[in-house]
């Protein structure tokens, strides 16, 4: 066998099994690169919908004090473009995740909820923002967060049984998922 005490140069094969057969602890997941800058996301927009909307309720109160509504005023303009960037920031970290789990080796269950869910929160934040910006809209965003989240939990509900769906749209066509 070669790479194995034999003298001839370990494939790249060989080398690989050796690393899957290292175990490592199951809470090191947790720490895993790709799923820490998940938590980065969701953490990114939390901040930036809880800055865009104290900034947003400062243009909105009512102060008797001009100096105080002019810097609230003020302050607000500036709120949105440092929401759009700290909220593209987050998108651009959604569009690494990915591809740095695939090559550092690091994907995991775990890290496909994490990405799901910092997903979520990320667009959850910015129809938040919208729906605060302009409150004609409360409707559409409630309908849009709720579908995504509802999608969300369904489909953890049926991680179980995702192979078996996915044999049956191969074997039997897509509108016969369910029958």
């Amino acid at each position: 066998m070669p790479g194995r005490n034999t003298g001839e140069s370990a494939t790249p094969a060989d080398a690989k099994s050796a690393t899957s057969d290292l175990q490592l602890p199951q809470w090191t997941v947790l720490l895993f690169i790709p799923n820490v800058i998940g938590y980065a996301r969701i953490v990114l927009s939390f901040f930036a919908l809880q800055y865009f909307c104290t900034t947003q309720r400062l243009q909105s109160y009512d102060s008797t004090e001009p100096s105080t509504s002019a810097d609230a005023d003020a302050e607000a303009v500036t709120a949105v473009p440092w929401f759009i960037v700290v909220m593209l920031f987050a998108a651009f970290l959604d569009v690494i995740d990915g591809p740095l789990a695939r090559m550092l080796q690091q994907t995991s269950t775990f890290g496909i909820f994490v990405d799901i869910v910092a997903d979520n929160i990320w667009r959850t934040a910015g129809w938040i923002a919208a729906v605060v910006a302009n409150p004609n809209y409360a409707w559409l965003g409630l309908l849009v967060v709720s579908m995504e989240w509802l999608t969300f939990f369904a489909s953890q509900v049926c991680m179980g049984t995702h192979l078996y769906h996915a044999q049956r749209v191969v074997q039997h066509g897509w509108w016969k998922i369910w029958c």
